[in-house]
Order: structure tokens, then C-alpha cells, then sequence
């Protein structure tokens, strides 16, 4: 029977599982906003979410300013609902030969992905009890991604489903210090559950383990013997939020807020479907069926934002966000078997603002 060191084939399963299991999370992610969901608002969307912060007559203060739920007299109720249709368009130029698979390329072909239509609700509710105090709540998602390619296309080996959804509470409150000056907080109650596969190339990590001869007897060649690794792991975390909202005049506002960073906790479930010839190589209890464990930590972010009404048909609006991608530097899972740790170095870091 062939058998293989563990600990040499460690920092292979860390190079396999860490591009595999994890890359998925930010395929189709390379954009500035990263895994944040902006259609948070129909009114907010239809102006570009400009003076977002400035806000005081949409249910959606309670989510990017609730100071300014103060500011408004009357109930507020809004129930949103925004349509993805993200475009892909795949096309294999650009991929290198592979020199453990001797040169060859990956197989799979052009125009193999598809991402599917996404839902994204909100509901919002505020609820003015005086002239200087009012409570309000938001139930939305403020960070996801999703994505679906075909089975068989050239990157199956780093995803082929991909999903991260993040719903959110968030009940807050804001009170009227003066005529001009309010204050608003929250607090954030955040559901985490990701949802990750791609294929795995045992006959690749057989040659990584074994000699030729053992892998070729079992036909376990490069690219001849996939398998599949699902991921599936949810969380609870806790932030909050805060704002401030100033009238420098009737017609012109200011707005500044905060929403604090959440940490996950992720435990979930790693299943593998393996080819029967492949079996020999779970034998030292690794690529089997085992719990995970992840953290990860979804950043912090400040919005200012300004309006001013020069009539009832015109007026200008503009804000700036920055976000503290800098949180995303590194990506790990934990299995429970005896299979190490996979990590991918992601070195996200702030490009600036977003105007």
C-alpha cells in the first residue's frame, strides 16, 4: 500500500484548500465597494445615494444616519426590494500552462459562468414619539456576494458556487438636542451564513504525495479525478452605529455617521465528495467530512453627506465614505480533522474615499 507524510504534504493541502475553499469568497469581488451591499434604498438609489446621511424623509436614516430620525415628524415606513442582474462574461486568454500538470492547461472552455438574478430586501420603520425623540429599526443587508459557475470550467478548482449573506437589525434611536443638532445610535445584531464549492483535483495531490507510478496505477491523474469540497458555516455578531445630523439652515444639512466594525465567529460543516480511487489518500484522516471554524471580520466604515434645496426643483446632494477594508487581510479555516489549517492572504487595504 502507498502511504504519505503528513507533514510534507502539509504546505500543499495549505496551497490547494487556501486558493480552492477560500478564494471563492472574492471571486468577482475586485471592485472598490468589496462585499458591500449599497441598495440599501429606492429614493437613496434613484439620486446615487447622494447626501444619503442628509436624508430625513425615507425610512432609511434608521440604517445611514439615524440622527436623523428626529428631524421628521411623521411615521415612516419603507419596504424595499432591488433586483441584481449582474452581467459575466467569462473567456479563457489569459491562464498559464501549469508545470505540476506538465505543461497543460486547464481544461474547460469560454463563457461558463453566470451569476444569478439576486433579491436584495430592506424594511424600515421609524417612529417619532415627540418632537425630540424618536426610535426606529432596519432589517437589511449590508454586505453579500454571490456568484455560480458551471462544473466543468477552467477555475472550478478555485469556485463554482459562492455565497456570503449578511442580514442585519438594527434597532436605534435619535434624539433633538437642539433645533439644528441631533443624535442618533444603534444597535446591530448581524447574521452571517456563507455558502462555498469547488472542485478538487485529486490526481494532482496525488502526484503531490505519491510517486507516478502509485497514482498512475489508481488513474489518479491531473485533472482525470475531480472531486467536490462544499462549505457551508454561519454566525451571530454584534456592532453598532452612530450619527449626527446638523441643520445649518432650513435648506441646507450635514450628516455623519458611523457603523462599527462586526466580528464573526464562522462554525459550520466541510463535506467532500470523493472519487473511490482516491480514497487512499484520506487515509491519515484528511479530506474527510469535519466541522470548520473561521473568523472573519467585516469593517467599519464613515459617511459624511450634505444637501442643500436651492428650490422645490433643484438641489444638490453629495457625500464621501471611507471604509476600512484594511480588516480583510488574511482568510483562514480551521478543520477538525487532521487536515491543517487553510489560509489565503487577501491584503485588502483602503483606496481612499468613494465619492
Amino acid at each position: 500500500m502507498a502511504t504519505f507524510n503528513k507533514r510534507s504534504a502539509s504546505f500543499y493541502y495549505r496551497n490547494i484548500l487556501g486558493a480552492g475553499c477560500l478564494l471563492c469568497f472574492f471571486i468577482q469581488q475586485a471592485a472598490g465597494a468589496g462585499l458591500a451591499v449599497m441598495e440599501q434604498s429606492a429614493k437613496e438609489l434613484g439620486q446615487a445615494f447622494a447626501g444619503a446621511p442628509t436624508n430625513i424623509d425615507d425610512g432609511s436614516m434608521v440604517f445611514f444616519n439615524p440622527a436623523a430620525m428626529s428631524q421628521t415628524h411623521s411615521r415612516l415606513v419603507s419596504v424595499v426590494g432591488h433586483a441584481v442582474f449582474p452581467p459575466l462574461d467569462f473567456e479563457n486568454n489569459a491562464s498559464q500552462p501549469d508545470p505540476i500538470l506538465g505543461g497543460a492547461r486547464l481544461r474547460g472552455g469560454n463563457n461558463h459562468g453566470s451569476l444569478p438574478v439576486t433579491l436584495i430586501p430592506s424594511v424600515y420603520y421609524v417612529q417619532p414619539l415627540n418632537d425630540q425623540f424618536a426610535l426606529g429599526l432596519a432589517v437589511n443587508t449590508p454586505f453579500g456576494m454571490r456568484n455560480h459557475y458551471q462544473s466543468e470550467w477552467p477555475g472550478r478548482y478555485q469556485a463554482i458556487n459562492s455565497e456570503l449573506m449578511a442580514i442585519n437589525v438594527n434597532p436605534g434611536f435619535s434624539l433633538k438636542l437642539t433645533d439644528k443638532f441631533s443624535f442618533g445610535a444603534g444597535l446591530n445584531v448581524q447574521y452571517l451564513e456563507t455558502k462555498l464549492t469547488n472542485a478538487v483535483d485529486f490526481g494532482t495531490i496525488c502526484l503531490q504525495m505519491l510517486n507516478l507510478g502509485s497514482c498512475a496505477a489508481q488513474d489518479l491523474l491531473p485533472q482525470l479525478a475531480d472531486g467536490h469540497i462544499a462549505l457551508k458555516g454561519s454566525s451571530v455578531g454584534v456592532g453598532y452605529n452612530l450619527g449626527i445630523f446638523y441643520a445649518l439652515s432650513q435648506n441646507t444639512h450635514l450628516g455623519v455617521s458611523y457603523r462599527s466594525s462586526v466580528k464573526h465567529r464562522v462554525h459550520g460543516k466541510a463535506r467532500y465528495s470523493v472519487p473511490d480511487n482516491a480514497s487512499i489518500l484520506t487515509q491519515n484522516n484528511v479530506f474527510v467530512d469535519t466541522k470548520i471554524r473561521s473568523t472573519i471580520t467585516l469593517p467599519d466604515s464613515v459617511l459624511f453627506g450634505f444637501s442643500h434645496r436651492f428650490n422645490p426643483q433643484w438641489s444638490v446632494a453629495g457625500d464621501i465614505m471611507w471604509t476600512r477594508w484594511s480588516h480583510m487581510q488574511e482568510l483562514r479555516v480551521g478543520f477538525l480533522s487532521m487536515q491543517p489549517d487553510s489560509a489565503l492572504d487577501l491584503k485588502w487595504r483602503e483606496l481612499g474615499v468613494t465619492l
